[in-house]
């Protein structure tokens, strides 16, 4: 019996009947969290990435009091951070953080004076929050410093496992930039080299990592997971965003005027998607879906800096779309950030705003409203998406993105729609608390056990994603909306920490036994 196996059947033996549900907001959009600096900090955080299968965000700051920090996803309001890295950053010129979505190891990129900074030392690091958790001590896995010394900024980017690592740097006086691949689980160098090119504009890595993308100014160089280059194409102008498919068989580039996307072939790469627009245009993000049928894009008009266009598209065609003008007064829109699900039904992007309109947009594939549009304070510097579409989290300024601001903040949003909700961290010792909902449900089932694949169960209405061998059920009543809160104990055994359960509802209504849609892997800490 493995260690989830064990917390299961100790919970099949402790779950009891859940009271009735309390009134509950859980499934309206909303906030659920926000992380800002303490009154005597100051910092603007400028990457957010959800990992560890949507159970963490990874966050990287910069400013007075630069750091690397690990939130919970289920957290209270104004709850701290799970761990926090004030060491690696502190004396940066420049740094960066990435995460595996699936994967709980997480990744930062330092750049240091060496001694100054046209000579500076580029540092990659690894962390594990769940080895944190065990030890009490969130430590560095390993360090590279990539072979030389370089002028510029630097960029890293990894598969959705963390696996393959690789990072960029430029250096101008060469006119190159140093290409390195390393292996996520040591840092051991696996292959490096000098790529020919007049600026690192972008690095990009698919998601099952087969296939890497840099833009070395009007150089686009497309390489195996191997390092090895497998087309190169001088470019007639420098792109401004770049993006990869999850399954790296097709890779979008936008630049002025002009999206293009090219699909790997038996002959090699080859065109297959050309879009154009005015000259005024130019594309600013970028993202694909894992098989690369839909892109998310914004479009920027530079001439007058508040027009901006958000889209999805199924291969050429628009399925969705938001445009904001801007107007008398407005500020400088930029887009900043695209991010579309796998499946390509939703795509979210933010923006540094113009005064008037929400900085963050949520389209979904076919309808003709964006689903949600979010208001924050300040400029949006980073945000990412989680895989079903419903969870947005977003890094921001205080003030707008022209204006000087030493703080900012990390804000947590959800549209409530998921028929199931984790309320807090699952910790050894502690109590979990899920909640669900289904209109007309009178009694609800939270399911506990281990993934399985989906299978029907006799008269019952939907799929079952957990191992019956291993499940576990605890009920409540719902209200008259149909929501049910859930707790249970966990219990306080340091060897469950790293265990990942997976959690399902059902529901009982006057037509009978129906199951959830949504499925959780909790992590426990």
């Amino acid at each position: 019996m493995n260690t989830a196996q064990k917390l299961i059947f100790t919970l099949f033996l402790c779950l009891t009947a859940g009271a009735s549900a309390q009134v509950n907001n859980s499934f309206e959009p909303s906030l659920r969290w926000g992380h800002v600096p303490a009154s005597s900090e100051a910092w603007i955080p400028r990457d957010v990435h959800f990992c560890a299968e949507d159970n963490l965000v990874w966050a990287g700051a910069e400013g007075q009091n630069p750091q690397w920090m690990v939130l919970d996803v289920p957290r209270d309001q104004t709850g701290p951070a799970r761990f926090l890295d004030t060491t690696s950053p502190a004396n940066a010129l420049f740094s960066r953080t990435v995460a595996p979505p699936k994967s709980d190891v997480v990744f930062g990129l330092v750049q240091e004076a060496a001694p100054n900074i046209y000579q500076r030392a580029t540092h990659i690091t690894r962390h594990t929050p769940v080895s944190a958790a065990r030890t009490g001590t969130f430590s560095i896995d390993w360090n590279h410093t990539i072979a030389p010394l370089v002028n510029s900024a630097a960029q890293i980017a990894t598969d959705d496992t963390g696996s393959l690592v690789v990072v960029a740097a430029f250096e101008s006086a060469s006119g190159s930039v140093r290409l390195e691949l390393l292996d996520g689980s040591n840092g051991a160098l696996l292959s490096g080299q000098d790529l020919p090119g007049l600026a690192l504009s972008s690095l990009k890595v698919s998601s099952d990592g087969s296939i890497i993308v840099l833009a070395a100014g009007l150089d686009l160089y497309i390489l195996n997971g191997s390092g090895q280059i497998v087309h190169q194409q001088a470019l007639n102008t420098a792109p401004s965003a770049i993006a990869v498919a999850g399954d790296g068989n097709r890779v979008a580039v936008g630049s002025v005027g002009q999206l293009v996307v090219l699909q790997q072939g038996s002959s090699g790469w080859g065109l297959v998607i050309t879009l154009t627009r005015s000259q005024t245009d130019v594309v600013t993000a970028l993202d694909l879906s894992a098989d690369g049928g839909v892109m998310a894009v914004a479009w920027w008009r530079h001439t007058t800096g508040t027009w901006a266009r958000y889209e999805l598209r199924s291969n050429a065609m628009l399925v969705a779309q938001h445009e904001q003008s801007g107007g008398l007064g407005a500020r400088q829109n930029l887009p900043r950030v695209a991010r579309v699900t796998p499946d390509g039904s939703r795509g979210a992007f933010g923006s540094w705003g113009d005064s008037f309109s929400p900085e963050v947009i949520l389209l979904e594939a076919g309808a003709t409203q964006p689903v949600w549009e979010i208001d924050v304070p300040g400029s949006v510097t980073g945000l990412d998406l989680d895989e079903t579409g419903t969870c947005i989290v977003v890094a921001h300024k205080d003030v707008h993105a022209s204006t000087f601001g030493t703080t900012g903040g990390i804000r947590l949003f959800d549209t409530g729609e998921n028929d199931l909700r984790q309320n807090n961290p699952m910790t050894i010792g502690g109590v979990a608390s899920f909640s669900t909902k289904k209109e007309g449900a009178v009694i609800s089932l939270l399911l506990v056990g281990q993934r399985a694949d989906a299978s029907a169960v006799a008269g019952v209405v939907g799929l079952l994603h957990l191992d019956r061998t291993t499940l576990s059920i605890l009920p409540s009543l719902a209200d008259i909306d149909g929501i049910a809160d859930h707790q249970f104990a966990i219990p306080s055994d340091p060897a469950l920490v790293g265990t990942a359960l997976a959690v399902q509802s059902a529901f009982r209504h006057g037509g009978g036994t129906l199951l959830g849609e949504h499925v959780m892997d909790p992590l426990i800490f």
